[in-house]
């Protein structure tokens, strides 16, 4: 007498984790089994993409690649949902700034050059600011504040600035 063992239909759904914007679309997920017969070794394997590099809430995380994996896995089919979202927060980067000495020319106009760290190598980022000297007059040693800081950038949302919003050399 022969008969069949069929498989047993289970269903899966995912969780994203958050991120911190690293330049890049991947997504880490968690997979939701469910129906699964307690001390089978089933698991998934799969990967996930967000669905752009760029910061932002409750962005959508596609899954692909959906496989069943373990000594078990023969035992099961599987349906489920193929997408979850999560979000990708800002990363913080930190700048400062050299200034330039100039020749008298009777404005305190000064001329800086900034320095970013914790940037994504590729990424477009710079800073847009006011430089002013103390005073017009010639003198060695001369304050150089630096004002009106903001963040210039073609990534979206991207990053954000962890400095101070005026700073003073």
């Amino acid at each position: 007498l022969f008969r069949s063992i069929n498989q047993k239909a289970i269903t899966y759904e995912y969780t994203a984790d958050d991120k911190t914007y690293d330049g890049t679309t991947d997504a880490t997920v968690t997979e939701i089994l469910t129906d699964t017969i307690v001390g089978d070794d089933v698991s998934l394997t799969e990967t996930a993409a967000f669905s752009d590099k760029n910061a932002g809430t409750d962005k959508t995380v596609t899954v692909t690649g959906i496989a069943l994996a373990g000594v078990d896995a023969g035992n099961y089919t599987i349906t489920g949902v193929d997408t979850t979202t999560a979000s990708i927060d800002q990363k913080a980067i930190t700048y400062e700034y050299t200034a330039d000495d100039k020749t008298y020319d009777g404005t305190t106009d000064a001329t800086v050059a900034e320095t970013l760290t914790n940037t994504i190598a590729g990424d477009d980022v710079s800073l847009t600011e006011t430089a002013a000297f103390s005073d017009k007059n010639a003198d060695t040693d001369k304050i150089v504040t630096v004002t009106d800081i903001a963040l210039a950038r073609s990534e979206e949302h991207t990053s954000e600035l962890q400095s101070r919003p005026h700073i003073s050399y």
